[in-house]
């Protein structure tokens, strides 16, 4: 896993096995400076220190451009949901001009009298930003499986949390410029806050 926040590398290099997690290497490095091709020449340097290659590598993107959305739809199966998703995303991107990379993950089922109604918090990234990461992976001969945000990675790992009597669990997350604070209450999605930085 890639975590390339601002200035600042972290690599984590591990295998899951059932429900544990084998940790072989944990790196967090600042940048010498943070342009692109500083960026992709000190990964590749950690990686070959490391002796990590030829893996399967999970990337979260940050910055400026990177938003997240909570978006509402009739209730529906995944599998026709991802599509209905794609769409919106696609018409957000072209009424900004621009295109767009996503990923998104449904936050919550729910019922309100006789409307049902499913949300999905949805992470939106210029798609030359997306192209640009995934590019940079390979080049350091890693194979991009997921490029997402730390919202969406903090709620996956949110989600395991399971059952009535475990009440409200919140994360808090804070980087160099940018933090977020998200919380699950029984099982189910609470809410998300972004903070902009510098935190301080």
């Amino acid at each position: 896993a890639l975590d390339l926040v601002s200035n600042r590398l972290r690599l984590l290099h591990g295998s899951v096995s059932a429900a544990a997690l084998k940790v072989y290497t944990f790196v967090a490095e600042d940048f010498f400076t943070a342009n692109a091709e500083n960026v992709a020449q000190q990964l590749g340097t950690v990686l070959r220190r490391e002796g990590v290659r030829s893996s399967a590598a999970a990337c979260v993107l940050s910055g400026p451009e990177v938003v997240h959305r909570v978006l509402e739809f009739p209730p529906m199966p995944l599998k026709e949901l991802g599509p209905v998703v794609g769409r919106e995303i696609r018409l957000l991107g072209e009424t900004a001009g621009k295109e767009v990379g996503f990923d998104w993950e449904v936050i919550e089922e729910s019922q309100g009298g006789n409307l049902e109604q499913v949300r999905v918090l949805v992470a939106i990234a210029p798609k030359s930003q997306v192209d640009a990461t995934v590019e940079m992976l390979r080049a350091c001969r890693l194979k991009p499986v997921l490029v997402t945000t730390t919202p969406l990675s903090l709620l996956r790992s949110l989600k395991f949390i399971r059952g009535e009597a475990l009440g409200l669990h919140v994360v808090l997350y804070l980087g160099r410029e940018q933090g977020y604070l998200l919380g699950l209450r029984h099982g189910a999605w609470g809410f998300l806050s972004e903070f902009s930085a510098p935190l301080r």
